[in-house]
């Protein structure tokens, strides 16, 4: 009926020219999970005022939600909290043409994920959420956000393989995922 959990957060950022350096630390004390340290670091590099190029690696934790664990029919009290490890690197530009701005960005990346938590239905439509022993999830995503005046528009695509350990594709995972949003006050 309850869960505690006490967590402790640290961050360190430098800068140096065109270097840019972070890394985070967190620690979680679970009543339900235990104990878990995860971290981060990334670095940062800027080629010239318009491009800039980073790095980064780091290891993440989730616990199971309350209705992932006991939701009436669609629940799993056995799952195992996820845990990951995440490598990403990306390359940024930024420039603006007769007042219009214009920023784009691609990244990929690489996340290992150990007990992932999916949603999984069998051929009966029984659904509940289950723990996958090892997942990969590795792609890129091109994003493009253009700002002129008051409107504003954002385009991103995501293009990544979404696998078991075996190879085959996770459920509810998609190949590519593309979204369009157009702002105007």
């Amino acid at each position: 009926t309850s869960r505690d959990t006490n967590a402790v957060f640290g961050a360190w950022q430098m800068g140096a020219g065109a270097h840019a350096l972070q890394a985070n630390l967190r620690h979680d004390d679970s009543s339900q999970f235990g104990s878990r340290t995860t971290g981060a670091i990334a670095w940062g590099y800027r080629l010239s005022p318009a491009w800039r190029v980073t790095a980064s690696y780091g290891t993440a934790f989730k616990a199971p939600t309350f209705n992932d664990l006991y939701f009436p029919g669609f629940s799993n009290p056995a799952l195992l909290p996820e845990r990951s490890r995440n490598v990403e690197g990306g390359a940024y530009w930024n420039g603006a043409f007769a007042g219009t701005r214009l920023d784009a960005s691609v990244v990929g990346y690489r996340n290992r994920l150990d007990d992932m938590i999916l949603f999984v239905c069998d051929a009966d439509f029984n659904c509940a959420p289950q723990n996958v022993a090892a997942a990969t999830l590795q792609g890129v995503t091109l994003d493009v956000r253009f700002r002129s005046g008051t409107t504003a528009a954002t385009a991103s695509i995501d293009l990544q393989r979404p696998q078991d350990e075996s190879g085959l594709l996770l459920p509810r995972r998609p190949r590519r995922h593309a979204a369009l949003a157009i702002h105007q006050p």
